[in-house]
């Protein structure tokens, strides 16, 4: 059980940025919430240690100056995942105190959350989470909030067979009550029939003579 100051439970995040600072800030924080932190400043880095360990979560900046940036590292990642059938998709996050800038690379990208800097800490916990229910599906879906939109509508068909069978349910025993009432008046009427036999036998029958 996750006890509320270790709400990540040990999930295994790799965090990448070339800024020391923000490394410093979510390895700590995150720690602090119960997860297993490997950092690195580059995305040569971080796709070197992809190759050699697996991780639930991918936090990455977008905006890496230097050689490979958030767009490569994930493309790395996905080109990994397909070549190996047995390597669980690892959902990602891209962080960035960019928009979305315009680039070639941006229609290949393949990360399930976008983060604009600076970004709000509890969300990120709250995303952390999620992904890390949603797991492999996130990246199947291609977004968090594909995977979250799938998990609505499966539970609205639930909701709905639900009601639907409560509905059914419902008429089977207004059914049964009218059965009931049916079988309740008739066994009225054939009392009173009864009574009303045994008040004429008792008119008709010749009287008794001592």
């Amino acid at each position: 059980m996750r006890l509320a100051d270790k709400i990540l439970g040990g999930t295994k995040i790799l965090c990448v940025d070339d800024s020391l600072d923000v490394v410093e800030f979510l390895s700590t924080f995150l720690i602090k919430k119960g997860a297993e932190i490997t950092t690195c400043i580059s995305g040569e880095e971080a796709v070197t240690i992809l190759m050699k360990e697996r991780f639930d979560i991918l936090i990455s900046d977008l905006s890496i100056p230097a050689g490979l940036d958030g767009y490569d590292l994930v493309h790395a990642l996905r080109k990994m995942e397909k070549e190996n059938p047995d390597r669980k998709a690892t959902p990602s996050i891209m962080i960035s105190g960019d928009a979305l800038r315009p680039s070639r690379k941006r229609r290949f990208a393949d990360f399930q959350v976008y983060m604009p800097k600076p970004f709000d800490a509890t969300r990120l916990v709250y995303i952390i989470e999620r992904l890390a229910e949603a797991d492999a599906e996130a990246v199947k879906m291609g977004s968090l909030a594909g995977w979250e939109a799938k998990q609505a509508t499966e539970a609205a068909l639930i909701a709905t067979e639900v009601a639907a069978a409560a509905t059914a349910a419902a008429t089977d025993a207004t059914l049964a009550a009218l059965n009931a009432t049916k079988s309740a008046v008739k066994a009225t009427e054939m009392a009173s029939k009864a009574e009303m036999d045994a008040v004429t036998a008792s008119v008709s029958a010749p009287p008794h003579h001592s």
